[in-house]
């Protein structure tokens, strides 16, 4: 049973994570030496790539029973199969769920990239995108946890997201069943996969 209204975030105030993309390009600050030409570079593509960033998000919390050691009901015919979902959150109060993408643009420059042999910005503007997103996600939960809180209740730090562990990649349906998720810009294929590639979902506990 859904128990919350939507509440969404048009805009996040989100800095470059130029910390997490270096280390996510393979960047040690004790081993590696870049010059002058290639950090003068490196920093173009990555400002270049998280203007085109456009971060939004939603999140809501549910109820749910848990019915057995590996199925959590939130209602109707909404259920998650995982155990270690179950294992994770299943005695917490309720769960949150939260969505967030970049938008399309930055997706769409770095496949243009590509496909002009630009491979250095296509793969520094993929690793912006990445980790916006995850800072996106990090925002979003920060900002329900703030309001959680004035609630009485107490959000867990860590999440889970379909596809990790034993939850199936099938479960981002669960998201586009109870989330706006088309009042993002975000689609589902019939494979799960979310388009704009730059999307993240994510649940959490609450208790």
């Amino acid at each position: 049973m859904v128990t919350d209204s939507i509440q969404r975030l048009a805009s996040m105030p989100l800095a470059l994570p130029e910390r997490e993309i270096l280390l996510r390009l393979g960047y040690r600050r004790a081993r590696t030496v870049l010059d002058a030409e290639t950090q003068a570079r490196l920093a173009a593509a990555m400002d270049r790539s998280f203007r085109l960033c456009c971060p939004a998000g939603c999140w809501r919390v549910v109820d749910f029973r848990k019915m057995d050691a590996g199925h959590l009901q939130l209602g109707g015919d909404v259920g998650i199969e995982s155990e270690e979902i179950v294992s994770r959150y299943g005695n917490c109060r309720q769960l949150w769920l939260g969505a967030v993408t970049i938008g399309a643009a930055l997706p769409e420059q770095v496949r243009r990239d590509f496909a002009a042999g630009a491979g250095f910005d296509a793969v520094v503007g993929d690793a912006v995108g990445s980790e916006t997103a995850d800072a996106a996600m990090d925002f979003l939960q920060s900002s329900a946890r703030q309001e959680i809180l004035r609630r009485g209740g107490r959000l867990t730090e860590r999440r889970f997201s379909p596809g990790y562990g034993d939850w199936r990649l099938e479960g981002q349906r669960i998201f586009f069943k109870l989330l706006p998720m088309a009042e993002l810009g975000v689609a589902l294929t019939d494979a799960s996969i979310m388009n704009p590639e730059k999307s993240v979902t994510a649940l959490a506990g609450i208790f």
